[in-house]
């Protein structure tokens, strides 16, 4: 599934949002506009972003533009994009749906947390099919076997594991859902904040 039509879907969708917006900015403040984009633009962009976030790199581009131009209503079109998504700590789509599918891991993982059964399925802990006592037994997650990256590897349940195992122990093991998704989305501000400071240097 390329999911080509369902971002062209969006994208007419969320442009008509941005129109609204570029009339209505020069009687908001800049807090205000962040306000409209985090409920009425952001919602949309990112509706089923877990699902789709698998197409191809052109999708992506296409969508990012459009939160890009999102960042730059009213500012100097000399300023980099990224800096102006840093201006308002936002992260791009792609990094805000890792926080999204990582989260389900999370409450996959810590038992308390309900999720159907359709996910636990999908998801399958270490300690579900065998009972040796590995430190991280209950916290790491059985990958299913791809033939390669186009032909299985995209899959929401193999790329959601890869990056679930990608991450720093310290935020797999946090207390709650909250404080994972705090820390995790902090994590990735900083790093984009200091990767832009090591460009311009």
């Amino acid at each position: 599934m390329s999911y080509e039509v369902h971002v062209e879907e969006l994208a007419k969708k969320v442009s008509k949002r941005f129109g609204l917006l570029k009339h209505i900015s020069p009687y908001l403040r800049q807090h205000q506009r962040e306000i409209f984009y985090t409920g009425v633009i952001k919602p949309t962009l990112m509706y089923g972003s877990m699902v789709w976030d698998s197409c191809n790199i052109e999708c992506h581009q296409r969508l990012l533009k459009l939160q890009k131009r999102a960042a730059r209503i009213d500012a100097d079109e000399r300023t980099p994009s990224i800096e102006l998504l840093n201006k308002s700590n936002w992260l791009p789509l792609s990094k805000q749906s890792l926080i999204k599918r990582t989260s389900i891991t999370f409450k996959r993982v810590n038992s308390n947390h309900f999720i159907p059964e359709y996910l636990r399925s999908m998801l399958v802990r270490n300690s579900d099919i065998h009972t040796r006592n590995t430190r991280f037994n209950n916290m790491n997650m059985v990958c299913p076997k791809y033939i390669r990256e186009t032909e299985g590897g995209r899959t929401f349940t193999v790329r959601t594991i890869k990056d679930w195992i990608t991450l720093d122990v310290s935020l797999r093991k946090q207390k709650s859902i909250t404080s994972f998704k705090r820390s995790f989305y902090n994590q990735i501000l900083t790093e984009q904040k200091s990767a832009m400071c090591l460009e311009t240097a």
